[in-house]
């Protein structure tokens, strides 16, 4: 708009002396939008120029030196202001509906010392704090709710105590509320789980040192499971099985682990003889190979079977189902046939349970045939 050449003379007292009709007076402007403001003629332009944008009800300062297309339409360059005391909203009392704070820079609320900061509405609060990298305190006797929190900041809760010393506890007994917090914490009694009843799921019992299971002389010890079960000392274990056997070797029962230097390896349903302090392998030809501590071996090592039942194989037991076993004269193994040769031994050492396996229980007893 061109400048005036001279004082401006009203010469209707009827009418304004300013019309603001053309929606603007050199370096004040007014605009329907910001689109306008950006499309304002260079001429007309001017560094420090105020521009009300009527359709949000804004009012910005320009603050660039140049009014050049590029400069005039950077938003970076208008800036929202408020009272003549300075840039920015100075001032904003009974503010009746939502305030919305928007910029580059950093945003302080900050308390003159004689006044209460309160932010408050109904059902709400403060419900976000998106990429705040400096404080934030909230206190206050009701709760505090922070829905959303991003960025590398840090936000501080100042929350009370709960009065649960801090610290580590052992065996710990804790109460937690509805919001998961822990609301009392004590040390237990020391020395492990000391009682469990009703257990529906599996038990694992890990340690270094031994682990002892008691019947309290009312009750029955049951252990069930498809694994294998044991109780084991330092040279002797009796063991179980919850399924039905199937490997060669494998038993159900009392076991040795005695290997005196010297002894033969170990090898599945191998029988075996201790004589002269070494085990070597079993034979009703002598007495020296049919008269000692007899076992058969298993498939685990140096474990072998004094009483219990084995697998032998499928059919590979001697003789029938309930048939005696007896110590064979060929080395190591069992034979459903008394040896009937003079000089041979005949020591029943168990029977025959299904064809695939023998009860082992070496009699005590023998006889030399002459």
């Amino acid at each position: 708009m061109a400048e005036f050449p001279d004082l401006l003379i009203n010469p209707n007292p009827n009418a304004p002396t300013l019309d603001a009709s053309g929606n603007q007076v050199r370096g004040i402007n007014i605009f329907e939008t910001i689109a306008e403001r950006d499309a304002l003629n260079i001429t007309v332009r001017i560094p420090g120029a105020l521009a009300v944008i009527k359709g949000t009800d804004e009012l910005y300062q320009y603050t660039a030196s140049t009014v050049d297309d590029t400069a005039w339409q950077d938003a970076a360059n208008w800036v929202g202001v408020g009272s003549a005391g300075g840039s920015g909203v100075q001032n904003l009392n009974n503010l009746n509906g939502n305030l919305t704070l928007v910029g580059s820079g950093s945003v302080t609320i900050t308390d003159d010392g004689n006044s209460t900061i309160t932010i408050d509405s109904t059902g709400g609060g403060v419900t976000d704090v998106n990429g705040e990298t400096g404080t934030v305190t909230f206190t206050g006797t009701g709760a505090v709710d922070v829905d959303v929190i991003t960025g590398t900041g840090q936000i501080d809760l100042d929350l009370t105590n709960s009065g649960v010393a801090a610290g580590s506890y052992t065996n710990a007994d804790i109460t937690v509320d509805a919001q998961g917090r822990v609301t009392l914490a004590s040390n237990g009694a020391s020395g492990g789980v000391s009682s469990l009843e009703t257990l529906t799921g599996d038990l694992n019992i890990v340690g270094a040192g031994s682990v002892t299971v008691t019947d309290n002389g009312s009750d029955t010890i049951t252990v069930t499971g498809s694994d294998t079960y044991g109780l084991y000392g330092y040279d002797w274990e009796f063991s179980v099985a919850q399924s039905q056997l199937s490997t060669v070797g494998t038993y159900e029962g009392t076991a040795i682990y005695i290997q005196p230097s010297g002894s033969v390896s170990s090898t599945a349903a191998q029988v075996q003889v201790l004589s002269s302090g070494t085990w070597s392998v079993s034979s009703a030809s002598s007495v020296a190979g049919a008269t000692g501590l007899l076992a058969i071996c298993s498939n685990l090592g140096n474990a072998r079977l004094m009483n219990g039942l084995m697998y032998m194989g499928a059919g590979a037991a001697p003789g029938s189902a309930g048939d005696v076993l007896y110590l064979s004269t060929s080395s190591g193994l069992l034979t459903a046939t008394a040896p009937t040769g003079t000089g041979e031994i005949v020591r029943v050492v168990g029977y025959n349970v299904d064809g695939d396996r023998i009860y082992f229980n070496p009699s005590a007893d023998w006889i030399v045939l002459t």
